[in-house]
């Protein structure tokens, strides 16, 4: 499955950094990224949604090999004080019911941001998600599946679909710990977490770029 495919579609779920909170649709990341890159992007964010609000959404998709799922959860999760393995349990439940029908699942990694005091929450959550899905390939950095493994010789059983990570960090300036929030202030609003337009529009830019490199 490659961005480029005709007619591909890339199923975003996920909360407000979906939506493209506190601006409308057209400003999100997900319609800066269908303008770069080939498929249709198809934004479904909920703001303030957890990853339980989001994967009962995605289970009533009804899916087919042509499309993506790109979820992106767990900053309300976080915020909200949901057990970790909950969440994650959440998202496998998203990655099987794609994967049932032959579609593959690209997990956003969820981004450091300027608010420090969730910063070590983030880290531990995008550890746990690497964890999870280990045979996970991030994009931008390795070439990606070209879809589902051939059949086993001996079962005949086709493996399901890949999982994939997109994550956004070689967006923004690195740092260490003591200084991630300050380097990373001018990147987000009042809030510490939700992207001004600017970085929408650089974030949908960079995912754009990944998916067309497919």
């Amino acid at each position: 499955m490659t961005g480029r495919r005709k007619g591909l579609r890339i199923t975003c779920y996920g909360d407000s950094l979906i939506q493209g909170f506190p601006f409308t649709e057209e400003h999100s990341w997900v319609a800066a990224a269908g303008r770069g890159s080939a498929g249709t992007w198809e934004n479904h964010g909920i703001c303030g949604e957890c990853c339980d609000d989001i994967t009962e959404r995605v289970l009533r998709q009804r899916w087919d090999g042509g499309r993506l799922l790109l979820y992106e959860g767990g900053m309300n999760d976080i915020i909200q004080g949901v057990p970790l393995s909950f969440s994650l349990e959440q998202m496998e439940r998203a990655r099987r019911h794609a994967a049932a029908a032959g579609a593959a699942a690209v997990f956003v990694l969820p981004w450091y941001c300027a608010a420090a005091e969730l910063n070590p929450l983030v880290r531990r959550l995008r550890a746990a998600m690497r964890e999870r899905f280990p045979r996970g390939t991030v994009l931008g950095v390795a070439a990606p599946a070209k879809g589902a493994e051939a059949a086993d010789p001996e079962t005949g059983r086709t493996a399901e679909p890949p999982v994939w990570f997109l994550d956004f960090e070689p967006v923004f300036p690195r740092g260490g710990e003591a200084e991630l929030a300050a380097l990373r202030r001018k990147y987000f609003i009042w809030d510490g977490v939700h992207p001004t337009a600017d970085t929408y529009e650089l974030l949908g830019k960079y995912a754009g770029q990944v998916f067309a490199g497919f």
